[in-house]
């Protein structure tokens, strides 16, 4: 039997892995746990030194029975691999799931954790699935990760966890034009049947727009906090964002039932993530607007085309929107060569900062200081009129 390091781990596996799910219970007939434990036992023999195995085999079953077979033969002597599945996905979940595997498998590590199967993006998103794996993996409870059952449409979008961001405005004639050079590298991507999804987002600030004032002043160490709500889905998340003075931004989220529920479901989330007081916090303002995807069919890009932009303040009750101007962000693995940017400059887009919030706050409220957004302002006005 030969061995080779598997992917980019220092995880040394067989050439051949022995798949445990029929260890786990009648899926594929009835079995015997003494049958199973000599089946793993002869396979060692024989130069197999990894198991795959999963907590929804059996229940669990498959994962106790490859424990015990790890027990007799030695534990530094093979390398198991488990999985998360799909029910187990959020971060608190993860966690529990993988100390739960743990304890069946009677070990304190698992040589591969697999994220068992993708989930919609609305629900958890891959970002914070990777990042709660990457949590397992620097307390020392698994060595590797994994993806099964992941398209390479999906596993693109893992690549682009650590991605470059660039924003664009243009205006709905532009956008036409852009979208027709663009078809013959990008296609249009579709969740749950749907090509055009539906979003609404409620921000929160102090009585001081303190978040606001933040950003406005060019703070990089920075805050916001929203509900995102998944309108066609009727999913809500409570959202905190924190920007550092690198200018990364990483988020925190945790879903609730409603928007209407962040300061009583949300109340101990705030309280760990959020500086800012609950009960400092008020709703701002709102806005919506209609989002496509275009996902490029050789490269690891993606790019969210916004339309329909509405804005409502509720401090004054004003309402204003965009409807004439498309916000384009850009989305690829590093500086990498792209197609569509190539297009975006021949057609005389530019890059340009838009953060939602804080273009809201500043054209409904004409009596916040927003210097750094009249030059902005100025260029979308100077698009609409031309």
């Amino acid at each position: 039997m030969e061995y080779k390091k598997l992917g980019k781990s220092d995880v040394l596996v067989s050439e051949l892995i022995l798949g445990c799910w029929a260890m786990g219970g009648d899926y594929f007939g009835a079995t015997e746990d003494k049958s199973s434990l000599e089946a793993l036992e002869v396979s060692y023999e024989n130069g197999v030194n990894t198991f795959d195995t999963a907590e929804i085999y059996g229940d669990g079953r498959s994962e106790r029975v490859v424990g015990e077979a790890a027990r007799r033969i030695g534990r530094d002597k093979v390398r198991i691999i488990s999985k998360v599945f799909k029910p187990s996905m959020s971060h608190d979940k993860m966690i529990k799931a993988c100390e739960d595997s743990l304890q069946r498998l009677g070990t304190d590590y698992l040589d591969v954790y697999f994220l068992h199967y993708p989930v919609a993006e609305e629900e958890v998103t891959i970002q914070e699935r990777m990042e709660t794996m990457e949590e397992l993996k620097k307390a020392g409870k698994i060595r590797a990760i994994g993806l099964s059952n992941f398209s390479l449409e999906e596993m693109k979008g893992i690549r682009l966890m650590n991605r470059i961001d660039t924003k664009f405005v243009t205006t709905l004639p532009v956008l036409e034009e852009l979208l027709r050079r663009a078809q013959p590298e990008y296609y249009v991507q579709e969740t749950g049947g749907r090509r055009i999804m539906h979003y609404n987002t409620l921000y929160f600030d102090t009585a001081s727009h303190d978040m606001y004032i933040m950003h406005q002043n060019g703070k990089k160490n920075r805050q916001k906090i929203r509900v995102r709500s998944y309108s066609d889905s009727g999913i809500h998340f409570l959202e905190v964002k924190n920007k550092n003075c690198c200018g990364r931004t990483k988020k925190k989220r945790i879903s609730v039932s409603d928007r209407s529920q962040w300061n009583i479901e949300g109340v101990d989330f705030l309280n760990e993530y959020s500086r800012y007081k609950v009960g400092d916090l008020h709703e701002q303002i709102e806005n919506s607007f209609q989002r496509v995807t275009l996902v490029n069919k050789g490269l690891t890009e993606r790019i969210t085309i916004d339309v329909d932009l509405k804005f409502h303040n509720f401090e004054n009750d004003c309402r204003t929107g965009f409807p004439e101007l498309a916000i384009i962000e850009l989305k690829r693995d590093g500086n990498t060569y792209s197609p569509i940017k190539s297009m975006l400059r021949d057609l005389r887009i530019k890059p340009s900062k838009f953060s939602k919030y804080c273009v809201g706050c500043a054209k409904t409220d004409p009596m916040l200081k927003q210097n750094r957004f009249k030059p902005l302002f100025c260029y979308l006005d100077k698009l609409i009129r031309n």
